[in-house]
């Protein structure tokens, strides 16, 4: 049953980006050429506004739909990473109702990263996987408790390091004017949840 949701979870998640991805660019497209005609007809009626009044507004309309677009993969990194904790969840309850407690968690260690680690000491082999899914969920608690603004967040220093050689999950300015946000690059979200279904389903 774990896995058939887990699979029905991740076939959603997957629905959810691609049709919220491409409604947003659709949407982006049908504004810009409404400002365009707008901006058009205000050109005619007042010259002296010049060209850089058509591109100031372009400018506000692509700041606009690329915050959009974040906050949609905003949403589907947290949702990844929420279907991921439940999985966990259920292998740590598994184990302890076969008297196979989980060792306790070490401070500061995320719980689900600590269960998986646990059962990789059992010949699982997804080390690689734990410490991706490390990072995310420290990119997921960026997002919830400081909106994704990296010095909000409390291990902002330690998310920038991990994130440097990250792909497809970046450190920017491209949010918010002059504050460095977690940007979150076209495709990756997708290729995270392809690649985190190969293996949660191995354990689901």
């Amino acid at each position: 049953m774990l896995r058939i949701d887990t699979m029905l979870m991740l076939d959603d998640l997957k629905s959810f980006i691609d049709f919220s991805e491409q409604n947003v660019q659709w949407q982006r497209k049908r504004e810009l050429l409404r400002i365009e005609r707008e901006c058009e007809a205000k050109l005619q009626e007042d010259p002296d506004l010049g060209p850089s009044y058509l591109e100031s507004q372009r400018e506000e309309l692509h700041r606009r739909f690329d915050s959009l677009l974040q906050r949609v993969r905003y949403s589907s990194l947290i949702a990844l990473i929420t279907t991921v904790e439940r999985v966990a969840a259920t292998m740590k309850t598994f184990a302890e109702s076969l008297d196979r407690s989980i060792p306790q968690r070490p401070s500061g260690k995320n719980m689900v990263v600590h269960v998986l680690d646990v059962f990789n000491q059992i010949g699982l082999g997804n080390q690689e996987q734990v410490l991706v899914l490390e990072t995310l969920t420290q990119v997921r608690n960026c997002i919830v408790h400081a909106a994704g603004l990296v010095d909000e967040y409390e291990y902002g220093a330690q998310l920038r390091s991990k994130l440097a050689d990250f792909e497809g999950i970046k450190v920017s300015a491209h949010n918010f004017w002059g504050q460095d946000t977690i940007e979150i690059e076209d495709g990756c979200m997708q290729g995270l949840l392809e690649d985190t279904r190969a293996w949660l389903l191995t354990l689901a």
